[in-house]
């Protein structure tokens, strides 16, 4: 078992790339890319944004600081604080941070990532 307190999230949560348009993942558990759990906190920097990807077993987005996106199949959702995003496995999907601030959320998923054109993620 593994317990991350309510500090350390917030801690993670905090830990903003430097860089615009940046991707930071903390990884809790894993990544596996397998059957067990992936478990991150991943934190984009203003206008940061993943590539179009899916997650083979699915994945849950729990956002804990800033505001953001998510867009699946041409359509964008404004997310914040609490929001919970739920991905079923193989739907290609796109989330980031607004250009203004950064975005953080835990992430969980199983069985890795692919990117649109089939090349798994490394």
């Amino acid at each position: 078992m593994k317990i991350v307190t309510a500090a350390e999230l917030a801690t993670l949560s905090a830990d903003t790339p430097a860089e615009p348009g940046q991707l930071l993942a903390h990884w809790i558990e894993g990544p596996h890319t397998a059957d067990r759990l992936d478990v991150g906190v991943v934190t984009l920097s203003p206008g940061g944004l993943t590539p179009p990807h899916s997650h083979d077993g699915g994945q849950v987005m729990v956002v804990t600081a800033g505001r953001g996106f998510v867009e699946c199949a041409g359509q964008r959702h404004l997310i914040g604080p609490g929001d919970v995003v739920v991905c079923p496995p193989g739907e290609v999907h796109v989330h980031g941070a607004l250009a203004d601030e950064p975005l953080s959320h835990l992430t969980v998923s199983t069985r890795g990532y692919v990117f649109p054109d089939g090349l798994p993620a490394q």
